[in-house]
């Protein structure tokens, strides 16, 4: 099925390939929460690829338009031009809830629509409903990125084409976010453990494009964090202590010792970690 048009991808929800829910709670590895749910919400690599493909020849044409993250003293929605005339447009999360639903629900851009997906993809959240099938974010997931999207240079005027290139990479290629429960994202979304694992998923799933996304993103890989499958990811919808909410790796039986001071902090200790859990007491 191909998509030819960036202001209708409703009709490409298949009822072969449905946006599975976040779950409400979860307790266990890493690993686990990946095979058993976060997995549900990726692109197939065949799909990714082809889009790969047609975003570079894109990206090599003449006089490209850029979606690019807003920053201060721009509007999303609005066309900016860098200062060897670069074009970008800024945009909020939009283009890659758009484009994932898209690619999802077995949509595919030919090189020769890409210009015009890209001219006519939503720019600002509030549009996506109208143009899409249905996203992560219905389904209760919220997107996250492996690098980051800004940098902290606001100075758009004096930005370049590799600038403005990175920007858009980082912005809407698949392979830079991954889908985590809106519950406590703000504790996932960005720690460098849970980065590091989506990215080491996506370098084994997405083995045939990531060499070349980290270039056109301007990006070092990460490097491969030890056992990072047994981390522990853990959350509940129902309102809890912020210090229950904690990412930690789970001692080995055989090696831990656990003790409890009079002050109700826990030590559980093992050959090479040590976490300090405080218990919380209701009076």
């Amino acid at each position: 099925m191909l998509l030819r048009i960036a202001a209708d991808a409703k009709r490409l929800v298949s009822s072969a390939n449905q946006l599975a829910p976040s779950p409400s709670r979860f307790d266990g590895t890493l690993e686990s929460f990946f095979t058993n749910h976060a997995a549900r919400t990726l692109i197939e690599p065949g799909v990714l690829e082809r889009f790969h493909r047609a975003f570079a020849s894109y990206l090599d044409s003449t006089d490209p338009l850029a979606l690019v993250r807003a920053v201060r003293g721009t509007v999303r929605g609005c066309d900016y031009k860098a200062c060897d005339g670069s074009r970008f447009r800024a945009t909020d999360n939009a283009p890659a809830w758009w484009l994932h639903a898209a690619l999802f629900h077995g949509g595919e851009i030919e090189a020769s629509s890409f210009r015009a997906v890209i001219e006519t993809m939503p720019t600002h959240m509030f549009e996506v409903a109208k143009m899409c099938a249905p996203t992560a974010s219905a389904a209760g997931w919220h997107v996250a990125h492996i690098f980051p999207v800004k940098d902290g240079n606001t100075d758009f005027a004096r930005w370049d084409t590799a600038d403005i290139t990175r920007r858009f990479v980082r912005n809407i290629h698949p392979c830079n976010y991954f889908f985590i429960p809106k519950t406590d994202w703000q504790t996932w979304g960005g720690d460098p453990r849970v980065l590091a694992f989506f990215a080491k998923k996506y370098r084994e799933r997405y083995a045939s494009v990531w060499t070349h996304f980290l270039r056109f993103a301007d990006a070092e890989d990460f490097d491969d964090l030890e056992s990072s499958e047994e981390w522990t990811y853990s959350y509940s919808q129902e309102e809890r202590p912020e210090a229950e909410a904690s990412l930690r790796r789970q001692p080995s039986p055989r090696n831990r010792r656990v003790s409890e001071s009079s002050d109700g902090v826990v030590e559980y200790s093992a050959t090479r970690l040590l976490f300090k859990r405080v218990r919380l007491r209701v009076t």
